[in-house]
């Protein structure tokens, strides 16, 4: 009886394991290949489109009003610094010199002869100090005029191209209206037009 059971019991088991099998017990091979693992900077290009502008440009302006005269440079053409760009008709100005500049020496010579009366007590210490102060005020009238004299001849403040020519002669122009712009062509600057997606990205060299 116990052999019966047994033997039931051991068919039971086996046949619970068949069950579990593939049905296939032939092996497949499979092939592999093996290859070294390295470290590279992986970097991504794209292409943009740039603007080149100058790293330098200056803006001619008119110093004094007046009467444009003369222009001697056209666009496009390269100037050095201190080259004469325009000239401005300075004729009053010369006239009024002349007569700024005898005013002068009369209102020296009654400065210098209070300063004679002055120590011999001739004259009182406020007549004195006004000859003083005539005389000033003429020096600075010289000076001035010397002054519009000089802005009248415009030039250039950097070596460059004349960029842009804004004035003819017979033009009437104000103090500090624009005549020329200069652009120094030997240090350009590059703007590329980098979207905001891909300026995070973006690295030295």
């Amino acid at each position: 009886m116990k052999k019966t059971i047994l033997f039931a019991l051991s068919l039971f088991l086996w046949s619970c394991s068949g069950e579990t099998e593939t049905g296939d017990s032939s092996s497949t091979s499979i092939s592999v290949t093996s290859a070294e693992v390295q470290t590279r900077n992986l970097s991504e290009t794209f292409s943009v489109s740039s603007e080149v502008v100058a790293y330098r440009r200056s803006y001619v302006a008119s110093r004094i009003s007046g009467l444009v005269e003369e222009v001697r440079y056209e666009e496009g053409q390269y100037v050095n610094r201190g080259d004469i760009l325009a000239q401005m008709d300075v004729r009053q100005q010369q006239i009024d010199l002349r007569r700024a500049n005898a005013a002068l020496e009369e209102t020296r010579d009654v400065y210098e002869r209070n300063q004679v009366l002055l120590e011999t007590n001739s004259i009182s210490r406020a007549e004195y100090l006004s000859s003083r102060r005539a005389l000033d005020q003429a020096q600075s009238d010289v000076d001035q005029l010397e002054l519009q004299i000089e802005f009248g001849t415009v030039r250039a403040p950097i070596n460059g191209v004349v960029t842009a020519r804004l004035i003819e002669p017979g033009n009437n122009v104000s103090v500090n209206e624009r005549m020329f712009t200069l652009t120094d062509m030997n240090l350009l600057v590059v703007r590329p037009g980098v979207s905001e997606m891909n300026v995070s990205g973006l690295e030295e060299g």
